[in-house]
């Protein structure tokens, strides 16, 4: 009987316990879910890969977040970009916004400047289909669509980067340069090499494609796209193509 009843408290004392886990889980989602962390929500970490600031939340739609990357505050991600392994963005100070069907390479580290040397402004601006390598560092500039940067790249402060331009591995683009549109350019510091061909351009062009379905398709999303989706509408944000095109491409600053 002894036996019996010490089995019996055993079994309700895993029950209870199992009880009171549950309920507690179930209370760490609400209160994350109320103070928009969604660390609870992601299918494969428990990580943090969203981290609010003075208020201000990363804002992204049905994009690829790889589980160890870290956001913080005011990042803009529009839809099927993606953000690999031990990238970091921080907008600390300025907005960083990233275009549709972008990519960031892994260990890439991207900050927004309180100010830049030139007429550019201090936040992160980077247009549609542009590739970033791994282990880059990119400062408050402006990126233009079908760009792409090679690994180990610094971007200074106040850099415009026309459309199509590529920018080889392992090069330094001082503050407040202009890199051409459909030009390559490489080097410490960089300097023009050659225009690039139709077939190049085409290339970096489908290879920002490429990356993004890999990335859908073989990696998984790592957070429900709803729960992001209700974020983004509830906090009104503002894609890429929306905010450049109402402040940059109709001033000619690309022309």
């Amino acid at each position: 009987k002894m036996e019996i009843f010490s089995l019996a408290i055993k079994r309700a004392r895993f029950n209870y316990g199992r009880l009171l886990k549950e309920l507690g889980l179930q209370f760490d989602r609400k209160g994350c879910k109320l103070s928009y962390n969604i660390a609870p929500y992601q299918e494969l970490s428990r990580h943090q890969t969203v981290h609010p600031l003075y208020g201000h939340t990363a804002h992204i739609r049905n994009a690829w977040i790889a589980p160890n990357a870290h956001l913080l505050g005011r990042v803009v991600v529009s839809p099927w970009a993606t953000i690999w392994y031990n990238a970091v963005l921080r907008a600390e100070i300025n907005t960083i916004r990233i275009g549709h069907f972008s990519s960031i390479g892994d260990a890439t580290v991207i900050n927004s400047s309180i100010s830049t040397p030139v007429n550019v402004p201090p936040s992160v601006n980077i247009g549609k289909n542009v590739i970033i390598g791994d282990n880059c560092s990119i400062n408050s500039c402006i990126i233009d669509d079908e760009v792409k940067i090679g690994n180990r790249s610094y971007i200074g402060e106040g850099v415009v980067i026309e459309r199509g331009a590529e920018i080889e591995a392992n090069s330094i683009i001082p503050p407040g340069s202009l890199i051409p549109a459909g030009q390559l350019w490489g080097g410490n510091t960089v300097k023009y090499i050659r225009d690039l061909t139709q077939e190049e351009k085409w290339n970096n062009y489908n290879e920002s494609y490429t990356q993004t379905v890999q990335s859908q398709s073989d990696e998984g999303s790592s957070w429900p796209s709803s729960y992001i989706e209700d974020i983004s509408e509830k906090e009104g944000a503002e894609t890429i193509e929306e905010y450049t095109e109402r402040n940059y491409f109709r001033k000619g600053l690309f022309n």
